[in-house]
């Protein structure tokens, strides 16, 4: 099931909300050949405003392409959140204005959160076609700020993953090579497997040492994998005696060997 969930104020052929209403709109943009219908489906809709939260429920009736629903709200929502409960299987996309984004990504649940840490990034949202959210051109305070604290305090390993993609994602001046570095030691292993691809994804050689560290150190093949391919984007030659001692370490389906070879490799070729 494909989505474009439009506007509240009339964009894609929407009436214009009156006040004390809004109107989302949907569009079904799948292919209809090969006898691809027009679903006909319930679809819940959570609406955040100040004084709290409602879900509303709304049908889609498949008679056409595009649908709008007329919602009571006297105040101007925080975050809509379609298909409250993430029920249906489906892509889409949903542009939203950068602060609605900041709003969504502390205070969504774990799939909203993490598309819209994504967005904020300028990236697709996880199992979703990117909606593109106006106002986002680079590294902005709030952005950069909301990021830092989503990768460094939310509750999900996912999220805080996205959220680091997403910093790195940013046109800023000099990588936050801190965060990076403090997430690199943290406790989930897919965080730091994160973390450190994206030191070694900074070529910078001063980094070497750290990495030849936290292979040591770790206790995941996969993270200690990741070791190894970043002191390949930023080692020169005298790190081949150490990677080539990598290569003996047994790990599950040599995981650690392979990556050993592919930065030998990667190094020899410079």
């Amino acid at each position: 099931m494909l989505h474009q969930i439009l506007a509240e104020s009339g964009e894609g052929g929407c009436i214009p909300p009156r006040r004390g209403e809004q109107h989302p709109g949907l569009l079904q943009v799948q292919n209809r050949e090969h006898g691809v219908p027009l679903y006909r489906t319930p679809v819940r809709i959570g609406i955040v405003t100040a004084s709290g939260k409602r879900v509303e429920e709304v049908w889609l009736t498949g008679q056409a392409e595009e649908e709008t629903f007329v919602l009571p709200s006297q105040e101007e929502p925080l975050l809509v959140h379609f298909d409250e409960g993430n029920w249906l299987l489906k892509e889409w996309s949903y542009p939203k204005t950068t602060r609605e984004l900041l709003y969504q990504a502390r205070n969504d649940d774990v799939i909203g959160r993490q598309w819209a840490v994504r967005q904020l990034g300028g990236g697709e949202a996880a199992g979703a076609v990117a909606g593109g959210a106006s106002g986002i051109t680079g590294a902005n305070s709030q952005v950069t700020e909301t990021l830092t604290l989503v990768a460094q305090e939310d509750s999900f390993w996912a999220v805080r993953v996205a959220a680091l993609e997403s910093r790195a994602g940013l046109r800023e001046p000099t990588p936050p090579v801190e965060l990076f570095k403090a997430a690199g030691g943290g406790e989930n292993s897919r965080v730091r497997r994160t973390a450190i691809r994206l030191l070694g994804e900074t070529r910078d050689p001063a980094l070497v040492s750290l990495f030849r560290e936290r292979f040591s150190a770790d206790d995941s093949y996969q993270a200690q994998a990741e070791t190894l391919r970043s002191i390949g984007r930023t080692g020169d030659r005298s790190q081949l005696p150490f990677l080539r001692e990598a290569l003996a370490v047994p790990s599950h389906q040599n995981v650690i060997r392979q990556a050993a070879e592919w930065a030998i490799a990667e190094i020899s070729g410079r």
